[in-house]
C-alpha cells in the first residue's frame, strides 16, 4: 500500500512539473482574462464536469482554450492545483466562493473540505453567510447549526450587512422558526422593516409573505418608528394577517401560516446550572441576573428514597435534560444502591418525568446523544462490565450494544462527533459506528488523563493532564480534529493563567450556542468563577463575558458540575442567596 500510494504521488509530481514547465499541454481553461494551461486527462479525473465535457463528443473536446463563466479566476487556480498535487487551502476569505465552484466543477473532496472547514468555523460573525450557502446547496447539517446561531443571537445577527442582504426565501425560513429569542414580537416587525427598507421597490414585494410570519396575537405594533406610508402598509398588511389568521383558528394554519405559539424567547431564558451531591441544582440566569433552584433528579419518583448522587446529565440539541442512573446515597452501614432510572425534566413544570428503565444500573456512565438515541457507555457496576446500550424514544426501548474494548469503564468521556460516538479512555481513543454496532481503534498517542471533555462544531476539545504527573497535575486544554487524528495542544489550564495558579473546577459550557471554559477557584467557602471563550472563525480562545456571581460551595466545590440550558423560569423558584444549603 505505501509502494501504491508513493507511485500516485510521484505521478501527480511529474504531471505538475509538466504543466509548470508547459511540456504536453493539451488545452487551455480561459476565466476572468486569465489563461491556465492544463492537461484534460488531469482535470477529467478530478472533476466529473470535466470528464462529461471531454468524453461526451462537445465541441469543448475538440478546442484548445475553453472559456468558462461564472466562476473567478482564483477558484479556478485553486482547483487546478488540487487537481494536481492533491491539495487545496481553505480559508475564510475563499471558502464560500471554493465551495460554490467545487458543487459547479463536482469536485467531491474539495466540497467535503469546504463543508468541514464552514462546521469548524461556524460562529455568529459568519452564521448568515454560511446559512444562506447551506440552505442553497442543502448542506443540512451545517444549515441546521447556522440557523441555530441566527436564531440565538437574532437581534445581534439582523444588524449585520449579511443578514441585511439575506435572500426573502432564507428571511421567511428564519422568522418563521418558534426558536428565535425575542422578547417581543415587535422585534421581528422592525426587522421585517429594516430589511424591506434596504431595497424598498423589490423587497416590498415580499412584505405580506413575511407579514404573514408575525404572531400577531403576540404584537402591538408602535406606529412611532415607521413613517405614514409604512405605517399604511403596516396596518393593510397586519389587518389581512390577522383575519386569515383568525379565520383559521388558534391552532391551524395554510401552509403560508406559522402556528400561533409563543417564540422560545418569549418565555424561556438561557441559564447556567450547577449542581453538585445536594439534592437541588443551583440556576443562574446572566440575562436578568437573577438566581434560581430546580429539584435534582429524585431517588423515585414517590420522592421516598435516599438522594440520588453520581448521576449522568444529559443536554441535547433541542434543549432536553435527561438523567441517567446513579446510586442512591444510603447510611454508612447500609451498601450503595445503583439504580437504572432514566428520566427527563419537564421545563414547563419544573418536574421530573420517569421514562423507561435502563437493562442495567450504572453509576457516573456516559449519556450521549446521537441520531434520536440515547446511549449509556460504561459506568461503574459491581461487576465492572464494559457493557453499553441504547434508547430508542421512538419505540421506547432499551437494546444491548457492542460492549467498550477498554478495561477502564467509569474513568472515560464520551462525545458524539462525525456521525459516531469517540470514547476517551486512558488506554485509548475508540469510535463506536451505529450502522455496524461496531468499536473501533482510533490512533493516539495517550499517556494522559481527560477530566472534561466535549463536542462542538465537530471537533472534540478537552482538559487534560499528562502522566507521570505532579501533585496537583497542571491541566491542559487541546482539541482532536478527525482528519489529522492526533490531538493538538492549546495551552495550559486556564488560558490566561498566573504563575502557580490552578483552578479547582473546571467545565465546558455551550451557552447560546457558543463554547466557553469556565473556571472556578475557592475563595474560603465560595466559588469564583472566570472563563474563556472559543473563537471558531480564528479558531483561537478569548476571555469569556459570561459573568457568574460567586457560589457558596464549601467542600462541594470539588464534586462540582454545571451546564446550560433554556429554562422556563416562571416555573423557577427564586432565591436571594446563591448557594448550596
Amino acid at each position: 500500500m505505501d509502494d501504491h500510494n508513493a507511485h500516485a504521488s510521484k505521478l501527480l509530481g511529474y504531471f505538475q512539473r509538466m504543466r509548470k514547465s508547459g511540456q504536453l499541454i493539451d488545452m487551455l481553461l480561459e476565466v476572468e482574462d486569465e489563461l491556465f494551461p492544463c492537461h484534460r486527462a488531469v482535470l477529467a479525473a478530478c472533476s466529473l464536469y470535466f470528464h462529461t465535457m471531454f468524453t461526451c463528443g462537445l465541441q469543448e473536446t475538440r478546442q484548445r482554450t475553453v472559456r468558462l463563466l461564472e466562476v473567478s479566476a482564483e477558484s479556478v487556480s485553486q482547483l487546478i492545483e488540487f487537481a494536481y498535487t492533491g491539495r487545496v487551502e481553505v480559508n475564510r476569505d475563499n471558502v464560500y466562493e471554493l465551495y460554490a465552484a467545487a458543487c459547479f466543477f463536482q469536485v467531491a473532496q474539495i466540497r467535503t473540505e469546504c463543508a468541514r472547514f464552514l462546521r469548524r468555523h461556524l460562529d455568529v460573525t459568519n452564521c448568515v453567510q454560511t446559512y444562506v450557502l447551506s440552505d442553497l446547496y442543502g448542506l443540512r447539517r451545517v444549515r441546521r447549526a447556522s440557523k441555530k446561531l441566527i436564531t440565538e443571537h437574532f437581534l445581534q445577527v439582523s444588524q449585520s450587512p449579511m443578514f441585511l442582504d439575506m435572500p426573502a426565501v432564507q428571511l421567511q425560513d428564519v422568522i418563521a422558526s418558534d426558536d428565535v429569542m425575542v422578547t417581543t414580537e415587535q422585534d421581528i416587525v422592525d426587522v421585517i422593516m429594516t430589511w424591506v427598507r434596504e431595497d424598498p421597490d423589490e423587497r416590498g414585494k415580499h412584505l405580506p409573505e413575511l407579514l404573514m410570519r408575525v404572531r400577531v396575537p403576540y404584537h402591538i405594533f408602535h406606529d412611532d418608528k415607521y413613517t405614514s406610508s409604512e405605517r399604511e402598509d403596516l396596518d393593510t398588511e397586519s389587518s389581512d394577517s390577522n383575519q386569515q389568521i383568525m379565520s383559521k383558528g388558534n391552532t391551524t394554519f395554510t401552509e403560508s401560516l406559522v402556528q400561533l405559539v409563543p417564540r422560545l424567547g418569549f418565555y424561556m431564558k438561557n441559564c447556567v446550572i450547577f449542581y453538585a451531591r445536594s439534592n437541588s441544582f443551583l440556576c443562574f440566569c446572566p440575562t436578568d441576573q437573577k438566581m434560581y433552584r430546580i429539584e435534582a433528579p429524585p431517588g423515585d419518583m414517590e420522592q421516598t428514597a435516599p438522594c440520588l448522587v453520581n448521576f449522568s446529565l444529559l443536554r441535547t440539541e433541542e434543549n432536553e435534560l435527561l438523567a441517567a442512573g446513579g446510586r442512591l446515597d444510603t447510611d454508612d452501614d447500609e451498601p450503595p444502591r445503583l439504580t437504572r432510572s432514566f428520566l427527563k425534566y419537564d421545563v414547563h413544570r419544573n418536574t421530573w418525568e420517569r421514562l423507561l428503565d435502563m437493562t442495567t444500573p450504572r453509576e457516573n456512565c456516559q449519556l450521549v446523544f446521537l441520531e434520536d438515541n440515547f446511549f449509556a457507555i460504561g459506568g461503574f457496576r459491581p461487576n465492572g462490565s464494559a457493557t453499553c446500550e441504547r434508547y430508542d424514544h421512538v419505540n421506547d426501548t432499551w437494546t444491548p450494544m457492542a460492549s467498550l474494548p477498554c478495561s477502564d469503564v467509569v474513568n472515560l468521556k464520551a462525545v458524539a462527533v462525525d456521525d459516531g460516538i469517540v470514547v476517551i479512555s486512558r488506554e485509548g481513543m475508540y469510535r463506536y459506528c451505529l450502522r455496524n454496532d461496531r468499536w473501533d481503534t482510533l490512533p493516539s498517542t495517550f499517556r494522559r488523563i481527560f477530566v472534561k471533555a466535549t463536542a462542538f462544531n465537530e471537533q472534540i476539545f478537552g482538559v487534560y493532564f499528562s502522566l507521570p504527573t505532579t501533585s496537583p497535575p497542571p491541566l491542559h486544554l487541546g482539541v482532536y480534529r478527525s482528519e489529522t487524528k492526533r490531538w493538538q495542544a492549546v495551552g495550559t489550564v486556564p488560558l490566561r493563567q498566573k504563575e502557580g495558579e490552578r483552578p479547582l473546577f473546571v467545565e465546558f459550557l455551550n451557552y447560546r450556542e457558543e463554547l466557553y471554559l469556565l473556571y472556578g477557584w475557592r475563595n474560603g467557602d465560595e466559588c469564583i468563577f472566570s472563563s474563556d471563550r472559543y473563537k471558531p472563525s480564528d479558531d483561537t480562545w478569548v476571555r469569556g463575558d459570561l459573568l457568574i456571581p460567586p457560589l457558596y460551595a464549601g467542600n462541594e466545590i470539588f464534586d462540582l458540575s454545571c451546564f446550560s440550558a433554556k429554562l422556563v423560569t416562571s416555573s423557577l423558584k427564586t432565591v436571594s442567596e446563591f448557594a448550596f444549603t
